[in-house]
């Protein structure tokens, strides 16, 4: 084979290298991120929760009612008079619930999981955990 061929033969080769590793390697963005980001979760509904406080479990139901970014509700508990949420606030599976309490404001940082939520809650300088279950419709 005269040098000349070779030497094509192996520009082709190169090239077409290039090309297929250039084609893998940048992939499109915005299927990739249409792939990773999670869906919002609707949070309107009742949920039953059991709430760890100052090593006593404290049961409740949270009531949110509304639509993205327009949630309201209460939160009802067997040790504390009702409480008023003023937002709700989701990024994926995870929320965050604030309600107007008596003692200041409170805030629920929850996961959910199917219909199964986990989270922490703080108000004041205290904190504990949550866990609970949304209804069904």
């Amino acid at each position: 084979m005269p040098p000349i061929a070779r030497s094509l033969g192996a520009l082709v080769l190169v090239v077409a290298a290039a090309c297929a590793t250039s084609s893998q390697a940048t992939p499109n963005p915005a299927r990739a991120a249409a792939s990773v980001a999670p869906a919002t979760v609707s949070m309107a509904g009742i949920y039953d929760f059991t709430a760890s406080v100052q090593g006593r479990n404290v049961v409740g139901v949270m009531h949110i009612t509304g639509t993205p970014g327009q949630y309201a509700g209460r939160i009802e508990t067997d040790v504390m008079p009702t409480i008023s949420i003023t937002s709700v606030t989701t990024d994926g599976a995870k929320s965050i619930v604030v309600a107007a309490a008596d003692q200041g404001e409170l805030r629920v940082e929850m996961t959910m999981d199917g219909t199964a939520v986990a989270g922490r809650w703080y108000l004041g300088g205290e904190s504990g955990s949550l866990s609970g279950k949304k209804r069904a419709k």
